[in-house]
């Protein structure tokens, strides 16, 4: 089964093989190579492949399939094990030779380097030189090696105790919470309650003071203390707070 590989990946390698070798080229073996002018790289090979002419966009994006910008004073080669025997079509076996030569020589005077790593010149300044292990001239079949970083951080596994006592807490927070909401309601019919209780005294006195008044009125009209509603001339004359209430 043929894997896909990333559109990034396959227009740079061919962006690298097909373009101007003064410009961008690969370099010695094929296992790196050189943007020699970023200039004119900005300027006339990028918005060839790609839908920007930036540079540093183009070196953001290498970051994230994790090759590595050489320094200016040091290039580092990487060879992997399983392509170290695999010769590219375009370099002779001397330069394979030589370049295991160069990076077994490094190593011995640095030990404490890679036992695949070797530096080389350059002083170029307005250059520089990417690689990546499964990033080699004549290679393609290589691209799909290379993964994209994701950068999520690694969340340590949860020991049985500490689940244990999260949980606890989860079920005692629960707990909490639903006597929290009962307390709410209680506190909320109480509060009802209350309010009931101070309409129907508030209604009862009004009531009371409405008998009074009409006491007072049939006293005016007739002459004579009114005897609750039924006393009261005309009868209809005077409708009970209820009736009122309801015409409201």
């Amino acid at each position: 089964m043929t894997k896909i590989v990333n559109k990034f990946l396959s227009k740079s390698f061919h962006m690298v093989s097909d373009s101007d070798p003064d410009i961008v080229s690969w370099n010695g073996v094929g296992d790196s190579f050189t943007i020699k002018d970023i200039d004119a790289f900005q300027k006339h090979v990028l918005p060839k492949y790609f839908n920007h002419s930036k540079f540093t966009s183009y070196v953001r994006q290498l970051n994230f399939y994790g090759f590595q910008k050489m320094s200016q004073d040091t290039d580092i080669r990487i060879i992997p094990k399983e392509i170290t025997s695999k010769t590219n079509g375009n370099a002779s076996d001397d330069e394979s030779s030589h370049a295991e030569s160069v990076s077994s020589t490094s190593n011995q005077q640095n030990p404490s380097s890679s036992s695949s790593i070797s530096s080389v010149r350059n002083p170029a300044n307005n250059s520089a030189r990417f690689m990546h292990q499964y990033f080699r001239r004549g290679m393609p079949e290589l691209l799909s090696k290379i993964q994209r970083s994701t950068a999520k951080p690694k969340v340590p596994a949860m020991e049985l105790e500490d689940y244990e006592a999260l949980h606890k807490q989860i079920a005692e927070l629960k707990g909490q919470i639903s006597q929290m909401e009962s307390q709410v309601d209680q506190k909320v019919e109480q509060a009802v309650q209350l309010v009931r209780n101070d309409y129907m005294t508030k209604v009862t006195q009004l009531e009371a003071s409405y008998q009074s008044l009409v006491s007072v009125v049939s006293l005016l009209l007739n002459g004579k203390p009114a005897m609750g509603l039924a006393a009261a001339a005309p009868t209809t004359a005077f409708p009970s707070l209820q009736q009122l209430f309801k015409q409201v």
